[in-house]
């Protein structure tokens, strides 16, 4: 992750080089309300899900590891400001890079795909610094792998090296055709969509929400409330019980029934 942050701010140093760099960023940063509608919300919805791979169970992983003594609550924060942080940088990294290479997409795969390897291009070193970003993000995805090798292995650690290559070939494997996607099999489609973008509607769209829905429901309405009271670092104060009643109250309601009309938006 150290990593990342010095490769975007190597690339934002030199998109804000380029011809009219500030137009851009004054597009990516200028609030514009009127998309600030249900669809547009409901597409924020969808970014949370990836961005902070709710759903998925990513953050219990993680959260696995952590000393006892670890206050979630003050980590949540963390991890949702370095989370802003990091999709800031990138947006000052990238659409700056839109008009000097003429490139029309808004959002997606092609801003990392198609910009990006055009602005390392251009850039002294380039090609090593591409490769130093896509191997800082491959390793922020290890947590995906890791997922699966924790459930197997349930931190049996004499375990872990079998199962996180045969899990890691397995990844590799089931890979392959959506890097293929926009190549060689670019004429093979699911629903109208390249494989790559059905992969990406079925994960996104449907069973990341499902996953979500799934653990709000479960901690509202079966974890027990003492523990995730311990969990959380509550005490016996009022305001503190107060807000651990609104936290439950949103877990048990108003999460799942948001969830259920994002879901509804693509059945």
């Amino acid at each position: 992750m150290p990593l990342l942050f010095i490769i975007f701010v190597v690339i934002i140093e030199r998109s804000l080089s380029l011809p009219n760099a500030m137009e851009e960023v004054l597009y990516f940063l200028k609030p514009d309300f009127s998309k600030l509608t249900s669809a547009g919300l409901l597409y924020a919805l969808r970014q949370s899900f990836f961005a902070l791979s709710l759903g998925v169970t990513a953050m219990l992983t993680y959260a696995s590891y952590l000393d006892k003594k670890t206050n979630l609550v003050q980590s949540r924060i963390s991890i949702v400001a370095m989370n802003i942080s990091v999709s800031i940088m990138a947006g000052l990294a990238i659409f700056q890079a839109r008009s000097p290479f003429n490139i029309q997409s808004e959002g997606g795969p092609s801003l990392v795909f198609i910009v990006l390897p055009q602005l390392f291009d251009k850039m002294p070193f380039g090609t090593i610094f591409y490769v130093l970003f896509l191997f800082a993000t491959v390793t922020s995805s290890v947590v995906m792998l890791e997922i699966n090798v924790d459930n197997i292995t349930n931190q049996d650690n004499s375990k872990r090296a079998k199962w996180s290559v045969i899990l890691g070939i397995l990844t590799f494997v089931f890979g392959i055709p959506s890097a293929l996607s926009y190549g060689v099999m670019a004429d093979v489609h699911i629903f109208g969509k390249a494989f790559f973008d059905a992969m990406d509607f079925l994960v996104s769209n449907l069973l990341m929400p499902f996953g979500a829905l799934f653990l709000s429901l479960f901690t509202g309405y079966i974890f027990k409330k003492a523990l995730a009271m311990e969990e959380l670092h509550l005490d016996e104060r009022a305001w503190k019980q107060g807000l651990f009643q609104v936290w439950l109250f949103l877990l048990r309601f108003v999460i799942p029934i948001i969830i259920v009309v994002f879901i509804a938006q693509f059945m």
